[in-house]
């Protein structure tokens, strides 16, 4: 036998071990649906996107301020109409937005299509009925509930903390940057 063909033989039969691990048994797939059923997690994703949407409205909005022509330059009274009018915009763009999405994602199929390989390649059956058994408590109910605020604020939050503390490291290493590329165009001129 060729060394080509013993390297696609070991391939395949590699490959094939690899796709007989990822399916998934019976009594599994039974424990990930009632896991997806009690945690709710079609309606947390849409709430989920529902959210982001709402971000992107709010970032929308921002950057029309900052990028209208002549904003800076409106008096006061025209200016507030101009924060109005971009508010109503990024409003709808949100509602348009969230209304196209979904009306073109099922959040069924996308649960089956990235959560339940997730789950199954990090969960074990005992894992997932430990889990089961907490999203089923009053606890467990209320994480399942709060968790979109939860991700939502704390993402926030970073968001706030995060933003001056990178944009000073860009302006840093952009300077430096700069400087050298300077002394490059420099010594490219002589």
């Amino acid at each position: 036998m060729t060394k080509l063909a013993i390297a696609a033989l070991t391939a395949f039969l590699t490959f094939g071990a690899a796709r007989a691990q990822d399916a998934i048994t019976p009594e599994k797939t039974a424990l990930l649906k009632e896991l997806v059923k009690v945690t709710d997690l079609a309606a947390v994703t849409q709430k989920t996107m529902g959210m982001m949407a709402n971000q992107v409205g709010a970032n929308i909005n921002d950057n029309v301020l900052k990028t209208m022509p002549g904003f800076d330059k409106l008096p006061p009274e025209k200016r507030e109409r101009a924060v109005l009018a971009a508010r109503d915009m990024s409003q709808r763009v949100v509602k348009r937005m969230f209304e196209a999405m979904s009306k073109q994602v099922n959040f069924t199929e996308l649960i089956d299509a990235v959560y339940i390989p997730v789950y199954n390649k990090y969960y074990s059956e005992e894992d997932l009925k430990g889990l089961i058994a907490f999203y089923k408590t009053p606890a467990g109910v209320k994480f399942v509930k709060v968790m979109p605020e939860v991700q939502a604020e704390a993402a926030r939050l970073s968001q706030e903390t995060l933003t001056p503390k990178i944009m000073k490291i860009v302006t840093d290493i952009m300077g430096e940057e700069s400087k050298i590329m300077e002394e490059e165009m420099k010594k490219l001129q002589q």
